[in-house]
């Protein structure tokens, strides 16, 4: 089983937002853009100028889902036992912002002291873990123990896989629907968009706006780590008391 021996006292759900880095345009041009070709049966210069531009534009969409082009923008974190009480959004440690570094060495922080032993998200092994470990080196910090062995990392997908199938394309609302649990739905795609206009915002000096921004980031990655420890509470056994 992948599941085994969960302590909700000393496993943590975590769960992250991302966004593009400075360095993905320098990326791109590197690496992407020297590929990318129109379609073949095209003729027209026009054409051809705009499909490949629309090609490269398609890359850069993705910058925020992978550790090399993108970067965190907020990362929340709770205690299992803690995401099925009634005060959970109380319990929960998050911190958010365009300062990568500060967010880490604060989660970091965290895992050294506040006895997190296990690390749990939804897709966590496919997207959360990966990212965090990748940008945790981009940025010459150390390494926490916990991310260098595999049975302190755990994926609540593993719960419903089957047939060696990890569920992957499950979202975390469908499996909230399942369970028959309320919940707030907002697309993670928009943070990145999100995080552009907290850059704009920032370099005008308009304080209140990039606080404003980066606290409704936050509030969704609170939301959303606050749910997937509902599910693996659930799983446990504990009793959930925010219905």
């Amino acid at each position: 089983m992948y599941f085994t021996n969960i302590d909700p006292r000393t496993t943590w759900v975590i769960d992250i937002e991302t966004r593009d880095n400075a360095r993905a345009e320098e990326f791109h041009k590197e690496f992407t853009d020297k590929k990318i070709k129109a379609k073949a049966n095209l003729v027209d210069p026009a054409k051809i100028e705009a499909d490949i531009a629309k090609k490269k534009a398609e890359a850069r969409e993705k910058n925020a889902v992978h550790w090399i082009t993108g970067a965190v923008a907020s990362i929340a974190l709770i205690r299992v036992e803690d995401g099925m009480k009634k005060t959970s959004k109380k319990k929960v440690l998050a911190w958010a912002g365009l300062n990568e570094k500060a967010i880490l060495e604060e989660l970091i922080k965290v895992m050294n002291t506040e006895g997190v032993f296990v690390l749990c998200g939804k897709n966590s092994c496919g997207f959360d873990f990966p990212f965090l470990i990748g940008r945790i080196m981009a940025n010459s910090l150390p390494m926490p123990q916990q991310f260098t062995n595999k049975n302190n990392l755990l994926d609540v997908d593993k719960i419903f896989a089957t047939r060696g199938m990890d569920n992957q394309d499950a979202s975390l609302n469908k499996y909230l629907f399942g369970l028959g649990i309320k919940a707030k739905i907002m697309k993670g795609s928009y943070v990145p968009t999100l995080c552009k206009e907290a850059l704009v915002a920032q370099a005008e000096g308009n304080t209140a706006r990039y606080v404003e921004i980066m606290t409704s980031i936050k509030e969704y990655n609170i939301d959303d780590t606050i749910k997937t420890a509902r599910i693996l509470g659930r799983f446990v056994g504990l009793k959930d008391e925010n219905k």
